[in-house]
């Protein structure tokens, strides 16, 4: 089965990225229902909205897609709010969206720049 949802965290709530566990479980299927729930995609580059884990935790989100997925990715800062979040280049975002897109219903499709039909 996919993988759709593991959160874990520290006794006084922060978020804790499961690499480990993702990293011998997830799934193309279970990467694709992540992304349509945390993901969107702004000027033909992906963003995984990872605000709630700390640098250090994203970084293992980055080595994580990486890793699992060959694809690189970078930590962007949203300075409004002091938080990061994982950024996909042009031509990462294409291999991410090639990945992704076989598990994608139609109503999410607009997640990866495609219009409705």
């Amino acid at each position: 089965g996919s993988i759709l949802t593991i959160e874990l965290t520290t006794p006084d709530g922060k978020k804790i990225f499961p690499y480990e566990y993702l990293r011998d479980n997830m799934t193309g299927e279970g990467l694709a229902y992540w992304y349509c729930d945390d993901g969107y995609i702004y000027n033909r580059t992906s963003r995984i909205c990872t605000y709630g884990y700390s640098y250090e935790e994203q970084k293992l989100v980055s080595k994580f897609l990486q890793e699992k997925f060959k694809i690189d990715s970078s930590i962007d800062h949203r300075k409004t709010r002091g938080d990061y979040y994982i950024r996909l280049k042009i031509k990462e975002t294409q291999d991410f969206i090639s990945i992704i897109r076989p598990y994608m219903i139609e109503s999410m499709k607009y997640k990866i720049g495609e219009k409705k039909k």
